[in-house]
């Protein structure tokens, strides 16, 4: 009943916050805003974390900030394909 539980236990030290800085500039601020924040999940021992594309989209700085509060600077790596919105 309660199995759910284990994996949700297992995937939360992964789980990051994503705080997001856009320039204004950019065209995706009018319509998502130029600060931004999200979560997203370390997928291997790099380091490399997913999220969806929105967030980081346009991004200036990118500070990842893990369960226990450690911060660390980040970076668009790549995308999977060609969003469908013009930014």
């Amino acid at each position: 009943m309660n199995g759910h539980i284990g994996l949700i236990h297992s995937i939360l030290p992964a789980t990051v916050d994503l705080h997001v800085t856009i320039p204004e500039s950019h065209p995706s601020a009018a319509n998502l805003g130029s600060e931004r924040v999200g979560s997203g999940t370390i997928v291997d021992p790099d380091g490399y974390i997913l999220t969806v594309h929105y967030v980081t989209v346009g991004a200036s700085s990118i500070t990842a900030t893990l369960p226990d509060g450690e911060q660390y600077p980040a970076q668009v790596a790549g995308r999977t394909k060609k969003p469908d919105y013009p930014w």
